[in-house]
């Protein structure tokens, strides 16, 4: 199976994307709001502390902005899976010279890639300006990007997968709000794990959504090439669940879709 229709496909999304730049710079002045609401909630509580369980008021920040830009990149995936098996396109979609799956990724990564970047740039701009900037090796930019990358690709599973539910319940938005909250709070997303009870700390640490919010974010503002290798080794692991799970439940609605006629 070529590659090269699924760049082709990633790379056309991406031109509509671009199409529609307003659309992300809203989305990314709205991440912007939320990290000028935090930054000023943080001062109030970091105004007799240094630091919070290791972490400065610039670090906190920085973390939100990373860990905002990741979970918020990912679009509507849920949402159009629902669309196209509600209304039968899907019928449609199987029918092309492509795995369904894999036009899925291609489509989703295009707008997650230029939403993530657009997010990042935005609230970075922002944090510099209220709350100022934090030292960063740029030799660690590289490990920091495949750990996001890694992180992105986790998510984008799950998401898939609660998406693709709808061959059985119609309507998954239930589980989309409550997995959007799971990652918000158990993912580390709005604050760093460390400041949960030690031992819900350590549990919540080694569930999926951690590597999709907390420990990426955490790389970002305090990177060391020990935690990289346990980052890599535990997203690697997960997709490893993740991917075949993924295939496994969409040749089992593939069934069913043959059974009721499409």
């Amino acid at each position: 199976m070529s590659l090269a229709k699924y760049y082709e496909i990633g790379k056309i999304n991406l031109q509509n994307n671009l199409a529609y730049k307003a659309e992300f710079i809203i989305h990314g002045l709205f991440i912007g709001l939320i990290i000028f609401i935090f930054v000023n909630l943080w001062k109030a509580i970091y105004t007799t502390k240094v630091t919070i369980e290791g972490f400065t008021i610039v670090m906190m920040i920085w973390y939100l902005v990373m860990t905002e830009s990741i979970v918020t990149a990912q679009g509507h995936i849920i949402k159009d899976l629902n669309a196209e098996i509600k209304n039968g396109e899907i019928a449609n979609s199987l029918n092309k010279p492509y795995h369904f799956l894999g036009y899925h990724f291609a489509k989703c990564m295009a707008y997650t890639g230029l939403s993530f970047v657009m997010t990042l740039v935005i609230g970075g701009v922002i944090a510099y300006l209220l709350i100022g900037p934090f030292t960063l090796a740029w030799y660690t930019l590289p490990f920091i990007a495949i750990a996001v990358i890694f992180a992105l690709i986790i998510d984008y599973s799950i998401n898939t997968l609660i998406g693709l539910f709808a061959f059985w319940m119609e309507d998954t938005s239930a589980f989309e709000f409550l997995y959007a909250k799971i990652v918000f709070v158990a993912g580390g997303m709005l604050v760093p794990l460390e400041i949960f009870p030690e031992m819900i700390g350590k549990v919540l640490s080694k569930l999926p959504f951690s590597y999709i919010a907390y420990h990426p974010g955490k790389l970002f503002v305090n990177f060391s090439f020990s935690d990289f290798q346990q980052v890599i080794l535990g997203q690697g692991i997960y997709l490893l669940v993740l991917v075949p799970l993924l295939f496994l439940i969409f040749h089992r609605a593939m069934k069913k879709v043959q059974i009721n006629g499409g």
